[in-house]
């Protein structure tokens, strides 16, 4: 039975692709069936919690806004991106943070209200690195131009989970930022635009 649970686990992480479009897993995979976790504490929760606490103790000083070009982000109410097999238990309040959660039609709406770009968080379906659970939480900046959509994606949150065996659940091991923004000075109230990576 051990073997067969682990051979399972290990499977259970991987990514779906029907007709191109990456599915996402489901987020009960995060523990064995005999194990009770509520929805609110499923993998993409816990990933989303994590990544906007690091984000924000990391970059929450950075004035991100190009002079105004942009719109500063608020990380006391972040906007995270919905498409199509997004899981629909995510946390709407965490603490005195609000999340926004706005499909493709949305932001674009978002961008026509704002006519500026703004940040939003897209989480992609998780992988596996040897015996981790993997999710990356993009931060991109949302435009909408000659009817195109762009949203390039300097910053990043990669979180990482690791099976508690005695909880039989995964629970974050790691937190990893990347990106433009960990080249900002901390501390001090900085503009982000003027920082270019090497």
């Amino acid at each position: 039975m051990p073997s067969q649970f682990l051979a399972i686990s290990r499977l259970l992480p991987v990514v779906l692709c029907l007709g191109g479009f990456a599915m996402y897993p489901s987020a009960q995979v995060s523990a064995p069936a005999t194990a009770r976790q509520p929805p609110e504490e499923s993998v993409y929760a816990k990933g989303l919690i994590a990544s906007l606490a690091e984000m924000t103790k990391r970059w929450g000083h950075i004035d991100d806004g190009n002079g105004g070009a942009r719109v500063r982000t608020n990380w006391k109410e972040p906007i995270v991106e919905t498409k199509a097999g997004f899981p629909k238990d995510l946390p709407e309040h965490i603490g005195d943070v609000r999340v926004r959660y706005l499909d493709q039609n949305e932001l674009i709406e978002q961008f026509k209200k704002l006519q500026k770009p703004f940040a939003f968080i897209s989480i992609n379906p998780m992988t596996t690195e040897r015996e981790r659970l993997v999710i990356r939480y993009g931060l991109s900046w949302f435009s909408f131009e000659k009817g195109i959509a762009r949203y390039p994606t300097p910053d990043a949150s990669v979180v990482f989970f690791k099976l508690d065996s005695a909880r039989r659940e995964y629970v974050v091991d790691e937190v990893r930022l990347v990106g433009l923004r960990e080249f900002a000075p901390v501390g001090v109230q900085s503009d982000i635009h003027r920082l270019k990576p090497n």
